[in-house]
């Protein structure tokens, strides 16, 4: 499993991933981090590009700065999305991150 920090407007977000595949990205809800799809990234990883990432203030993602900006965390997703480099993404969301990808 690969741990890497990348800079979304200046904060740091951090992610997990195991390669191989088109790409299957998990994000977890409200109270979790990306550690709560450690066992289905080492499943997809035979198959998979499988990716979890911290949201901005989980786990080792660092907090935002002033008022909360959903707008924001879409930022960071896009500069995640670039920085795998591959817009065929899978996704996976838990609760309120499942909701937003369905809405």
């Amino acid at each position: 499993m690969i741990f890497i920090r990348i800079l979304c407007r200046e904060i740091p977000v951090s992610y997990d991933h195991l390669r191989m595949g088109d790409v299957v990205l998990f994000f977890h809800g409200i109270g979790g981090n990306r550690t709560n799809w450690r066992d289905q990234l080492l499943a997809l990883a035979e198959r998979f590009h499988a990716v979890a990432r911290d949201a901005r203030g989980y786990g080792l993602s660092n907090d935002y700065s002033g008022p909360l900006n959903v707008g924001d965390f879409a930022t960071d997703i896009l500069r995640l999305f670039d920085q795998l480099s591959d817009w065929s993404e899978h996704i996976v969301g838990l609760s309120i991150s499942g909701l937003r990808w369905i809405s």
